[in-house]
């Protein structure tokens, strides 16, 4: 046998003339007062071709009487041509009617529709990188109908600069009420898209991480009624997990081409992304307010070395970051972006020490950093640890908040079997970490943050118990992803 990677290459046996109707040749949906090509294929031929216009089949109507055998012909259809679902169209040797071909079945031509202008459809929100979700689930992107009037996008095309493109086929309209907002995105089933109603699912065309283009065309396929340019991160914000949102002060087709009017989306929806999907953006967060009130207070002496950092996040505080060391400035990160918590537990630090540690606040708007706080700890004669001789105690877990490891620190005052369990908040055990003898002392043991049989728990709040025949102590710690 033989393959062909193009039709063209493809010749039939022996010397018979053949014709073939390539479009339209089926289920195609032509406007009213549109140009559309009609193309064919032909061999073993070199005269010219007739083109006729059939209903049901039958009645045919001359397009064209004679034209040259390249392939293809641009029909401008009248904007009075008759609506219907039952053409087809005829091809054939414009001397003699012979070879010809037919369309394999009726395509449709549809009613007119106004030519929008430019900018009554613009582009408000892209999530083109989702983190509920993968990619080809999750992906959507929002319009906007800027006019007074109802527009029908059925027969749009959205495409790229490069080789997506999507014809939209709602079989019927598919209409922006005044002022109103639509979502199409590449998938419509709400328990795996991440928790969206997407309006229209469309096929063949994604968006990039990168750099990408989503370009409106109304039904001619020619008029571009809007386009944006998104430039990893250049000039429009690069999220993930969040989408990419036009600021609503500049709501229209030109001051959406630049990135400066876009901001990353902190509104969450669904199954954890942010995004405001067929509402109205709202306006971008300004960057958070400074942390304050920082205990053990800025400069303070004689600090206990089992002390926990705790604060207070400036307003709009969405994430925090944290660095904690002994040098000036504090190198260490100890938390990387995480929930806007207000306190961190360091585990037991040296003695007379001094730490440095500041806490940056953040949000879609930008970060704020605090000023560096300092504290020295308190000489090892004021905290003996002969202090915990023959005490039985559980000391507490470090780092808290932790991710994805804390140590849990207990001492012993006798040799005597512990207990060490792990529950979530309804008291639901997670994992019983220790139970065994130890000796009396001091000691840790870690955990991962796993369960009994070794599964990842999600972020939150977990409860750690240390039982001993003659002590018990629950405590909290939280875990954050």
């Amino acid at each position: 046998f033989v393959t062909s990677r193009w039709l063209d290459d493809i010749v039939p046996a022996g010397s018979e003339e053949v014709i073939t109707v390539i479009v339209p040749n089926g289920g195609e949906a032509w406007y009213q007062g549109t140009t559309q090509a009609i193309t064919w294929n032909s061999y073993n031929f070199t005269g010219s071709v007739k083109i006729e216009l059939l209903i049901n089949g039958q009645n045919p109507a001359v397009l064209i009487a004679e034209t040259e055998d390249d392939g293809t012909w641009d029909w401008a259809i009248p904007a009075g041509q008759p609506v219907g679902d039952n053409y087809s169209v005829r091809i054939s040797d414009a001397a003699d009617g012979l070879p010809w071909d037919e369309s394999d079945a009726y395509f449709s031509i549809l009613q007119q529709v106004p030519q929008p202008e430019e900018g009554d459809i613009i582009i408000t929100e892209i999530m083109q990188n989702p983190a509920a979700v993968n990619d080809t689930d999750g992906e959507w992107f929002e319009i906007y109908n800027t006019t007074a009037a109802v527009i029908d996008i059925n027969g749009w095309v959205i495409k790229d600069n490069d080789t997506d493109i999507h014809t939209i086929n709602n079989e019927g309209p598919l209409n922006i009420t005044a002022y109103d907002y639509l979502v199409l995105g590449i998938n419509q089933d709400i328990f795996t898209n991440g928790g969206i109603t997407v309006d229209y699912q469309y096929a063949d065309f994604t968006l990039a991480n990168g750099f990408d283009e989503v370009v409106l065309l109304w039904v001619d396929g020619t008029t571009e009624i809007d386009r944006v340019e998104y430039d990893d991160g250049a000039s429009f914000p690069d999220p993930s997990g969040a989408s990419m949102a036009l600021n609503p002060y500049f709501m229209n087709y030109e001051d959406n081409d630049l990135g400066t009017y876009w901001y990353t989306s902190y509104t969450p929806y669904g199954d954890g992304d942010y995004g405001t999907p067929g509402e109205e953006n709202p306006e971008p967060l300004n960057p958070p307010g400074a942390a304050s009130d920082p205990s053990p207070g800025d400069g303070d002496i004689q600090v206990p070395i089992n002390s926990d950092l705790a604060w207070s996040n400036g307003a709009n505080t969405i994430t925090v970051d944290l660095y904690f060391d002994t040098a000036d400035p504090p190198l260490v990160l100890v938390l990387d972006n995480v929930p806007a918590v207000e306190f961190f537990d360091p585990g037991i630090l040296d003695y007379d020490t001094t730490y440095y540690w500041q806490v940056i606040c953040r949000n879609p708007g930008g970060e704020t950093p605090a000023d560096i706080w300092s504290f020295t700890t308190a000489p090892q004669s004021d905290n003996d640890p002969d202090d915990l001789i023959g005490i039985t105690a559980l000391i507490g877990n470090h780092p808290n908040p932790f991710n994805p490891h804390t140590r849990i620190c207990f001492n012993l005052g006798e040799n005597q079997r512990v207990l060490i369990s792990i529950f979530n908040l309804k008291g639901v055990l997670i994992t019983n970490l220790l139970n065994e003898e130890y000796p009396a002392g001091y000691h840790e043991i870690v955990w991962d943050g796993k369960n009994y049989s070794g599964t990842e728990m999600p972020s939150g709040i977990y409860l750690y118990r240390m039982k001993t025949d003659s002590y018990s102590e629950l405590r909290k710690m939280l875990l954050i992803k």
